[in-house]
């Protein structure tokens, strides 16, 4: 497994240099962003462990061009002494998928590196298999469900700036990242809509109009015989919590043909499986052009399982969503139980 750890100050890139290659990793150094990419241009690696503030090309402006230049996308993880939930929240909308404060406990370090390469270098299982929902149950209003992963805030932001009020359906969006985060994007993502955003809680009714942003550490889903937010800490899916897949097999049982799955930029498969059992209960299933998304592979998987019934950029998926929820929202109002 090849590292490459940024950091212009001396102690700290050789104590992660020591600390990794005891730990079995091929690590290599630069002083800077600019060392960084003259290394990425010859060199294949697994994950980069970057420094924000530095000289010549600093963390973000390295992240940026990686995201942009550099295929296959290695893991990228920031380790800053800026630690606020402002400085975080920008690591991640660059396109960082994590972000570890200094000073930092080595352990922490290995455990964020291992996570993030396990989640990067997850496949699909076939032997999972996509079981089928129940079809043709009450037609209710309809939902949207969203998952994103690294590149999600700012890919979440654009699409949101674009989309209309949604105000007959419900949205529930997983986004992968921690409590802290997920606090701070459900305040600043109310900015960029005239529709309510909620981080949800358990028990919360579920209206229409509204957006739900599951919180950290605990899989949001929707108990379908009282249409309440559930959430529930049980095991990780796909190494994640909040994972997409419980949101989307419970908007399954609960919204049948009513319901919209939409899988934007991020690393491994997430929301595929779930995304699978909105397909067989008959709703529809939108994935991100991947040549276009930060982290491809999500959206990429969604199409890889012949899951999704619309490919496309994600400046065109506003109107697609619009056109969608308006289509459920008329044949629901034609066709009431």
């Amino acid at each position: 497994m090849k590292v490459l750890v940024v950091e212009d100050n001396v102690s700290g890139r050789l104590l992660l240099f020591k600390v990794l290659k005891k730990e079995g990793y091929q690590v290599f150094s630069s002083n800077n962003g600019a060392e960084a990419v003259e290394l990425l241009k010859k060199e294949a690696f697994d994950a980069v462990l970057t420094d924000w503030m530095m000289p010549k090309l600093d963390g973000i402006e390295l992240v940026q061009y990686i995201r942009k230049n550099i295929k296959p996308v290695p893991v990228v993880i920031i380790i800053t002494a800026l630690d606020s939930p402002q400085a975080k929240l920008k690591a991640l909308e660059a396109g960082a998928d994590d972000y570890i404060a200094k000073p930092f406990h080595i352990n922490e370090i290995k455990k964020c590196l291992e996570s993030s390469i396990m989640r990067r270098k997850s496949e699909f299982d076939p032997s999972s298999g996509i079981k089928e929902a129940e079809k043709n149950l009450r037609p209710v209003f309809p939902a949207l469900g969203i998952a994103a992963s690294t590149g999600g805030p700012s890919t979440l932001t654009e699409l949101f700036s674009a989309l209309r009020p949604l105000d007959e359906a419900a949205v529930f969006i997983v986004l992968h990242g921690p409590v802290w985060m997920l606090k701070s994007f459900s305040e600043r993502l109310q900015s960029f809509t005239k529709m309510e955003v909620r981080l949800a809680e358990d028990k919360m009714p579920i209206k229409k109009g509204t957006v739900y942003v599951a919180p950290g550490d605990v899989h949001m889903m929707i108990d379908p015989s009282c249409m309440e937010i559930k959430l529930w800490d049980g095991p990780p899916e796909n190494y994640i919590r909040p994972s997409a897949d419980p949101l989307f097999r419970s908007m399954a049982l609960a919204f049948g043909k009513n319901a919209v799955a939409v899988v934007l930029t991020g690393m491994g498969h997430d929301g595929s499986i779930g995304a699978g059992y909105i397909s067989a209960s008959g709703g529809r299933v939108i994935a991100q052009e991947p040549s276009g998304a930060i982290a491809p592979s999500m959206p990429q998987s969604v199409i890889d399982l012949r899951i999704a019934g619309v490919v496309a950029p994600l400046e065109e998926i506003p109107k697609i969503i619009e056109e969608s929820i308006g289509s459920l929202v008329k044949s629901v109002k034609e066709k009431p139980d």
